[in-house]
Parts: structure tokens; sequence; C-alpha cells
């Protein structure tokens, strides 16, 4: 089975070779979410191109420090090949009509897609929390002194 990196695939087929792998059942679930996180872990970064300085998502911050922090988003980025929503659905699709041969082909492209989207939202969490510059050191220099 040679979907995504061999390490990747281990965690792939933890989840997608057992029967119940659509039953939403918390241990099917935490399978799910282990082959997510290692999509996340073992997946090689990619450079990104620079970020504009009127680029929206730095919008939030003050004029006066967004040079800084569009520095800490331009960084690293996803790898398209493993992070492809289109692409992750159609790798279910595919690993499941190959090893689950009673499964209804409706079925299937519906739980693909939503097992699909709900991953790349997971992905697009890990990365943004990665992005984030932490610890804030104005925050802490402003840090109460809890005694």
């Amino acid at each position: 089975m040679k979907y995504f990196t061999p390490t990747i695939d281990k965690y792939f087929a933890a989840w997608i070779l057992r029967d119940t792998w659509d039953s939403r059942h918390p241990l099917d679930m935490q399978r799910f979410y282990r082959f997510v996180r290692a999509i996340d872990y073992f997946s090689k970064a990619i450079r990104r191109p620079p970020i504009d300085l009127d680029d929206p998502i730095l919008s939030i911050y003050p004029a006066k420090l967004r040079p800084k922090f569009a520095k800490t988003i331009v960084g690293f980025d996803r790898n398209p090949r493993t992070y492809d929503e289109e692409g992750l659905k159609k790798k279910i699709v595919l690993a499941v009509r190959r090893n689950h041969e009673n499964f209804n082909k409706t079925h299937v492209e519906e739980q693909a897609a939503e097992f699909a989207e709900r991953g790349m939202l997971i992905l697009d969490v890990l990365w943004a929390w990665k992005q984030m510059p932490f610890p804030d050191e104005k925050i802490r220099k402003w840090e109460p002194d809890f005694k």
C-alpha cells in the first residue's frame, strides 16, 4: 500500500484497513487523528514565497509590527503533495475500494469527502499553531507578578 511516505502509510493503514474506519467510534477516530498527525509530523515542508505586508492575514497587527510577523508567517508552508484535500479524498476512496469491496460507492465518496475535509481543518489548525510565535516577549514583560 503506497499512498504517502512509508511512515505515513503505516498510520493510514492502521485506520483505513479496518472495517469500522467510517464508524466514528472513538477508537477509529483516534486512529484517524493519529494518521492526520502523522501527515503533519512526517511531511517535508517547502519554502513559501514572501508575504506582502498589505496581506489581509497581517491586518490584525499594527503597521509597525507587520514586518516582524511577516517574517514569522513566511517561514515554511505545508507540502501540497500531501496536504491537498481533493488528493486526500482520492487516496481514501482508492484505499477503501482496494481493501473493502462491500462498501457502497456513494457512501465511500461521502465519507471520504467528510474525512478529507476534517483532516484538512485539523492540518490547517496545526500549521497555524506552529506559526504563532510563542512565548510572546511583550506579554511576558507585562505579566503581573503573581505570588
